[in-house]
């Protein structure tokens, strides 16, 4: 999903922004179960694109119930997992015993807010943040970065935002309306998303900037089950009415499709992807 908005700024509400940023422990179930993936190649961008077989030390903050967590280890690296969310870490840590063993053996779980990560100084090749920067209070946080790794690290940074809908049905317009954020339909923008525009610490280099598309393919349950872990959608004052609304809309336009024995839609995502390294 698309960056919510800022905790800082004008348009800022900070109790709406508070609520938002502690739902997600309440549905951690549901996001583990119909969130969109992260890559493989997309993850490999984001530490830094490591040689082949060579393991790295990444720390994956606001790591939530393991999403990345789990493709950081599945191409062999350690990974220490941070969120400051007991239902999320839950979540991660149920998801490891579906892990080969030694997979699972790679991940550490930290109970953590990524402004005072409990980590030792340098010891990181890499930091991932997968869709949870926006929530930070991004001074702090850049600074736990810079701390934690070792010069010459990699700091990544990464959100899925919705693609382009170029299906027949024109439906990703009428999701968005539903559920109250239209603005989720825009796509990736030319600009930075609103939590990096200034930037990071001094401690790093430049960013570069990458767009990695891929298709999420959801039956309509999945597609309401994925909306209730929507932030917004969590604490919307008409959460049922709009879920029921999001239901009718995904069996209308799902699609018998090849390889998928229930009808499903495909969801067009773009991960929008920042990196950027210690500077010695």
């Amino acid at each position: 999903m698309p960056e919510d908005p800022p905790l800082t700024g004008e348009h800022a509400d900070p109790a709406a922004i508070e609520a938002r940023r502690t739902a997600f422990g309440e549905v951690a179930s549901a996001y583990d179960r119909v969130r969109a993936p992260w890559p493989d190649a997309t993850v490999d961008w984001l530490i830094g694109s490591p040689p082949a077989g060579q393991s790295r030390l990444v720390i994956d903050i606001g790591a939530g119930t393991g999403k990345a967590t789990r493709t950081l280890a599945g191409l062999g690296h350690q990974v220490v997992a941070v969120d400051p969310s007991d239902g999320m870490l839950a979540a991660l840590r149920r998801s490891l015993a579906d892990l080969p063993a030694e997979v699972a053996a790679r991940v550490e779980v930290v109970a953590s807010p990524a402004e005072e990560l409990a980590l030792p100084d340098g010891r990181a090749d890499a930091v991932l943040v997968a869709q949870a920067w926006h929530w930070f209070d991004t001074t702090r946080a850049g600074a736990q970065c810079a701390r934690v790794l070792r010069p010459g690290g990699w700091l990544g940074l990464g959100w899925h935002v919705w693609g382009e809908d170029t299906g027949p049905d024109g439906w990703l317009e009428e999701l968005a309306e539903i559920v109250g954020n239209p603005e989720v339909a825009a796509g990736p923008g030319a600009e930075p998303p609103p939590s990096l525009r200034g930037g990071l610490p001094d401690a790093f280099g430049p960013l570069e900037r990458r767009l990695f598309a891929f298709e999420h393919v959801l039956r309509p349950d999945e597609l309401v089950l994925l909306a209730s872990s929507w932030s917004y959608v969590q604490i919307h004052p008409r959460r049922e009415a709009v879920l029921a609304a999001v239901g009718r809309l995904a069996h209308r336009v799902a699609r018998q499709t090849t390889g998928y024995a229930d009808p499903v839609l495909v969801l067009p995502h773009v991960s929008d992807c920042y990196r950027a390294r210690r500077l010695p």
